[in-house]
């Protein structure tokens, strides 16, 4: 059975003549439409008003969601990205509330604050706002019950926080299984909470801080000289030491105006404004939601910020907290949720001049949640260090920004959440231009690092650099320099289920490193991009990069010039789509112009449809020096222990691979009563956990028949009324059956392709096509036949249905449905039409007697239609292929670029399976005649 797989490479030099009327879209779609596709292909079939309950996208953004509908609008999006290091930060302030929606109508209006020599009256109008903030985050917070702001106050921050290192229930899995299973039920709960605020509020209430200080910052830069030639007082107590313009301290309101010499400020403020000197910010803050806003103001001099409070420096919850630091070389420490963190607010650093370094732990360095958090530093050799969740960091109605418009600046992380899901000795980043959302419930933020000018390293480990998860969107975009990008997984422009990454760099000559899912990789229904524009450039990756597209996702890496290396282990790179879900993924690799290296030779200047085919030469010698194997570390099971049933269930779903030994241990003596089992999987058919998911189909192939044989009367109960489903727990009964293949479940699986859900009647659809069948089931076939010739010609609009008509197609084989199968060769989505023209090659010469001039015709007027067609002409025998390529040559479309060249590989396809001499000679002659039409190379 031939497998239907988007897998290409693209890697095409033009000749300056042809580049000088194209561009990088029209080369693209160039490259699209060789491989039988245009951008609307180019799509993740998202519905959001038919989720699962294990795919649920809550909140989502709508730039998230345009995204995911529409790919390549991400690259006029990445434009728009660069050009808010341009804004003034009024303006970007506003954009960042554009972006999450808080932000829809016209802006906020307010007077300026106004300044008075007189520092009594001045601090005075300073504490009537601050007492406005507070009544503020009284009602933004009344929206809570009591036991809401409980909840809240003991487990909000355990959104961002992780077990560190191997904590100890790392080695227990009933510990393990019992903190996977609370920390669930936490998180939901806390975002459940969370999703009653009002958006309108947060987004008045931060506005109109903002407003305010940031005209006031400039009102104090304006009277400066007034200022200085204050009288001041020297202070020597435990809060403020220095000299000193005025001291607030009212109604629990505290607010200091330093001088221009070097001050140390300890414990709670509500604002500081210093107008000079080297000065210490020891800030210490209540965890309590309240009295939350906080500012600082500081004129010049290298200062140093520190904390080991939570929002406490430029950070807020249900408030806002703001630095304004005009010059110097500062140096920025927080605790988590700090520096430029909002969570239903507003957190922001802003510093104009100094080479300044930046230290938090989770949360901190530009992240936000359910608001905006900011981190905007002018020029300077800026250096960022956090642990996770940060430097651009987003969860769900969150904005996490970096902007860092110059200098040679350093993003890293030391990370010390253990990533014991996949590795033992790599940890979690989630770190710049990260997107993170909730799975299954709530979709997540938009994370994102804008980076000018300067020569930038970034590292990270696992997840970061343009990344993200479950309906979230996660961007690095820089500007110019020379710049390197090191990380070991989920990187360089990856969507990660369900979600989007994009990663831009405009010029340099950068090095790209990773491991694997990177470098523009779609995982699982996620986009990930890569595009560089100038530079020679270095892209190395051990696999699934460089223009992959996994578990039907999309992958794009382009670059537009340079001389360039890509230098990758595996062959599933570089232009590759792996089959999934009876259809695949897409990859382009598109490298515009340059002369290029690849790690196989003879890639430089050639177009081709195929990376599974090929040949590489490997000496026969074994490694003189292997290396040492790598000891996986695994916790043994003591076998001679009773369990339960209970607890082996809990062994066998668990995913660790530390624990696999116990894994493998549960699900074996599962196996063993296979009745129990299958009872068990019913009742867990509703599960939103995904081992719970990941487990059961695990079964199938050891317990197929008899798990198969339950489902099938419980689908018949359901079908007859009997027993009650929902549509989740139906349609995933259904796909076990058919991954069963069964052929018990043939008459149930029929019936149920009558019934008034799609979702029911495509999951019917696909599972009969996977269902083992013989010669006796002659009458059986010709019925669903028929039926999936009505199904298809409903013309129903979801993409995934008409791809599951074509795939069952293949197993329902009856001339009667070759009318149908050319249609769908016609629909608006490649999974369907690919599939279409794979089933029409099994029909051989009968095929043929349809193929009369009239349909050939009306074929050639839709190039999708006449693209699907061509392939579909392979198992033709070969007078009849030579008939029909000979109408075709005869088609105003045969002289279309992008035809000529699908018929020359067409020509190269049937020319390896025929030994006809005359046969072969026409051919290359006709082959001959269009390579003479064209400039590139066909394999």
């Amino acid at each position: 059975m031939k497998i239907i797989a988007t897998v290409f490479i693209f890697i095409i030099l033009f000749p300056q003549f042809f580049l000088a009327q194209q561009n990088v879209y029209s080369i693209l779609d160039f490259t699209l439409s060789y491989r039988g596709m245009t951008r609307e292909d180019v799509t993740i079939p998202i519905d959001t008003s038919d989720r699962v309950n294990t795919n649920q996208c809550k909140l989502i953004l709508p730039i998230v969601y345009n995204v995911m509908r529409d790919p390549l609008s991400s690259m006029p999006l990445l434009d728009n990205i660069m050009n808010y290091k341009n804004l003034e930060l009024i303006d970007l302030v506003y954009q960042m509330f554009q972006d999450n929606y808080y932000h829809k109508g016209s802006r906020y209006v307010d007077n300026p604050p106004k300044f008075s020599s007189d520092m009594p009256t001045f601090a005075d109008k300073i504490a009537k706002k601050i007492k406005q903030s507070r009544n503020n985050e009284v009602e933004l917070l009344k929206i809570f019950s009591q036991e809401d702001i409980k909840f809240l106050h003991d487990n909000l921050f355990t959104l961002f926080t992780n077990s560190q290192q191997d904590a100890p229930e790392n080695f227990d899995i009933y510990k393990l299984n019992n903190a996977e299973d609370s920390s669930a039920i936490i998180t939901k709960t806390v975002l459940d909470i969370l999703n009653k605020v009002n958006r309108e509020k947060i987004f008045f209430n931060s506005i109109s801080d903002f407003f305010y200080y940031y005209w006031l910052q400039d009102i104090i830069i304006y009277n400066k000289e007034n200022l200085f030639s204050q009288s001041t007082n020297t202070m020597d107590e435990k809060d403020v030491q220095g000299d000193v313009l005025y001291y607030y301290n009212e109604n629990e309101i505290k607010i200091v105006i330093g001088g221009k010499g070097k001050n140390r400020y300890t414990g709670r403020f509500d604002v500081i404004i210093d107008i000079g000197g080297d000065d210490v910010y020891d800030i210490d803050r209540d965890d309590k939601f309240k009295d939350n806003f906080n500012c600082i103001m500081d004129l010049s001099g290298n200062d140093y910020y520190t904390t080991n409070s939570k929002f406490a420096l430029g950070a807020a919850v249900f408030s806002s907290g703001f630095i304004f630091d005009k010059e110097g070389d500062d140096t920025y420490k927080g605790t988590s949720v700090n520096l430029g963190a909002g969570i239903c607010g507003l957190g922001l650093i802003y510093d104009e001049n100094g080479s300044d370094t930046y230290s938090g732990n989770s949360f901190t360095i530009g992240a936000g949640a359910f608001g905006v958090g900011m981190v905007v530093d002018r020029t300077g050799n800026d250096f960022y260090i956090a642990n996770t969740y940060s430097q651009g960091f987003a969860m769900t109605e969150g904005i996490g920004i970096m902007v860092d418009n110059k200098g040679n600046d350093t993003y890293t992380t030391n990370p010390n959440v253990l990533d014991i899901g996949r590795t033992n000795d790599h940890f979690l980043s989630m770190c710049q231009g990260f997107g993170f959302g909730l799975r299954p419930y709530y979709a997540g933020g938009i994370g994102m690092v804008v980076d000018g000018e300067g020569n930038d390293n970034y590292s990270a480990d696992i997840f970061g650099q343009g990344c993200s998860y479950w309906y979230s969107l996660g961007v690095v975009v820089d500007s110019s320099g020379n710049d390197r990008y090191n990380c070991y997984h989920y990187a360089h422009g990856s969507g990660i289920h369900y979600s989007v990454g994009l990663m831009k760099d405009y010029e340099g000559w950068d090095y790209y490193q990773t491991n694997w899912v990177s470098q523009g990789c779609g995982h699982d229904f996620g986009f990930g991009f890569l595009w560089d524009v100038k530079g020679n450039d270095n892209y190395s990756c051990a696999g699934l990069s460089q223009g992959a597209g996994n578990a039907n996702g999309i992958g794009i890496l382009i670059d537009e010039s340079g001389t360039d290396g890509y230098l990758s282990k595996d062959g599933n790179t570089q232009g590759y789509g792996t089959p999934s879900r009876d259809y695949g993924g897409i990859g382009v690799l598109l490298d515009i112009s340059g002369k290029d290296y690849y790690s196989k030779p003879g890639f430089d200047s050639l177009l081709v449809n195929a990376s599974v085919w090929g040949v590489l030469n490997d000496f026969y010698i074994d490694d003189l020096y292997p290396p040492s194997p790598e000891q996986e570390f695994k916790i043994d099971i003591d076998v001679t222990k009773s369990y339960t049933k209970e607890e082996l269930y809990i062994f066998a779903r668990t995913l660790e691979p530390r624990f696999s030994k116990w894994a493998t241990y549960g699900f074996n003596k599962l196996v063993d009563d296979s009745v129990y089992t299958s009872n068990l999987i019913f009742n867990m058919l509703g599960s939103d956990d995904i081992r719970d998911i990941v487990v059961i189909r695990n079964f199938v192939p050891r317990i197929g028949y008899t798990l198969s044989n339950l489902l099938i009367d419980k689908l018949e109960q359901y079908s007859s009324g009997s027993l009650q489903l929902n549509v989740d727990e139906a349609s995933f009964a259904i796909y076990l059956v058919g991954e069963a293949r069964n052929p018990a479940a043939k008459e149930i699986l029929l019936k149920l392709t009558y019934n008034d859900k799609s979702r029911i009647r495509s999951a019917s659809v696909n599972a009969l096509g996977k269902l083992n069948l013989t010669e006796n089931d002659a009458d059986f076939i010709q019925k669903v036949s028929n039926r999936l010739v009505e199904l298809a010609t409903e013309h129903h609009p979801k993409k995934t249905y008409n791809k599951d008509i074509a795939f069952a197609f293949k197993k329902f084989r009856n001339e009667s449905s070759i009318p149908a199968l050319i249609n769908l060769m016609s629909y608006n989505y490649f999974g369907a039409r690919f599939i279409a023209a794979d089933d029409l090659t099994e029909y051989g010469d009968v095929y043929y007697n349809y193929l009369n001039n009239d349909l050939i015709s009306n074929i050639s007027n839709n190039k999708l239609w006449f693209q699907s067609f061509l392939k579909s002409l392979n198992n033709l025998s070969e007078d009849k292929f030579k008939a029909v390529i000979e109408k075709i040559l005869q088609l105003n479309i045969a002289q279309d670029e992008v035809i000529i060249y699908n018929i020359i590989e067409t020509l190269n396809t049937r020319r390896n399976s025929s030994k006809d001499p005359l046969f072969l000679d026409w051919m290359d002659g006709v082959k001959s005649n269009l390579e003479n039409k064209t400039t590139l190379k066909i394999r």
